[in-house]
Order: structure tokens, then C-alpha cells, then sequence
């Protein structure tokens, strides 16, 4: 029997819960890196484009034009709003890198909770770090990199 395009669309392959070997981690963290350093440079390119652009610097020559002046006040918003969101994806790169630093990278902190598991000394720790429960998924991370829990936790 020939399957219909709807039922391979709507059939959902399960996303694999595994412990993320070295190579992983440093694959997510190159990922990581460069999504700090393209945020940085945009944050820098933003403000100089507040600040000497169309922004800040050039107010005295729109003073005698209300439009310009509205105009040029939305695009400062509009830049402003711009940062702070990027601010927010920097602080979510930058946290990610923390928990690489600190080894808890991939552990879903309510999966470890929920497989009752406590970390008492290294051996807790390394059996924490080897169940393949606890971790968010290997594909998960790929597409969202600063996830901090795996799908079945995260707020929806």
C-alpha cells in the first residue's frame, strides 16, 4: 500500500535522548561562539548607526522638519529594540557557554530532578552525566543551542 503524503508528514520521529560525546560539545560550542561574536558585531554596527548615522548625530539637521523628526525617532526605536533583543540571544550564548565551562551542558536540570537523581560527590555526578534521560536531545540543541531544558520541559 502506497503511503499518502499527509501520513509521512504528520508521523513524528521521536527526538533521541542520548549522553553528548566530546565532538558534540564542541561542534555546539564552535555553533555558540560564532553566534556571540555575529551578535557583538551587529550590536556594534546598531549603535554606530544610532549614534552617527541616522540616529543621535544628525538630530540638528532634521530639527526644522516635524516628519524627519518622527521618522528619525521611530528608527532609533526601532534600533533600540533591535539591541535589546540581541542583548537577550547574547545572554542566552553566554550562559550556554557557562554551563559547557561547568560541564552541565545537555542535562536538563528538571530530567536529572525527576530521575531522582543527586550528586552527592564525582561518582553521583558521573552517573548523572551518563544516563542518556537527562540529557536534551542532541537535535534539540543543534536547532536551539542555549536551550537550558529539553522539549518535554521547556515553558510553553
Amino acid at each position: 500500500m502506497k503511503k499518502s503524503a499527509n501520513s509521512v508528514l504528520t508521523k513524528k520521529k521521536p527526538l533521541e535522548k542520548r549522553v553528548l560525546s566530546a565532538n558534540d560539545i564542541a561542534e555546539l560550542k564552535k555553533i555558540i561562539e560564532d553566534e556571540i561574536k555575529e551578535i557583538l558585531s551587529f550590536n556594534e554596527n546598531n549603535l554606530k548607526e544610532i549614534y552617527n548615522g541616522n540616529g543621535l548625530a544628525n538630530e540638528n539637521n532634521i530639527s526644522g522638519n516635524a516628519f524627519a523628526f518622527g521618522s528619525e525617532t521611530e528608527n532609533i526605536h526601532t534600533s533600540v529594540m533591535l539591541a535589546e533583543h540581541a542583548n537577550r540571544a547574547l545572554r542566552g550564548n553566554l550562559n550556554a557557554l557557562k554551563r559547557i565551562n561547568e560541564g552541565t551542558y545537555g542535562l536538563c536540570p528538571i530530567c536529572v530532578a525527576n530521575n531522582h537523581e543527586t550528586i552527592k560527590d564525582k561518582n553521583d555526578w558521573e552517573k548523572v552525566k551518563n544516563n542518556p534521560n537527562n540529557y536534551i536531545s542532541y537535535q534539540r540543541l543543534m536547532a536551539f543551542p542555549t536551550a537550558k531544558y529539553c522539549i518535554k520541559h521547556a515553558k510553553k
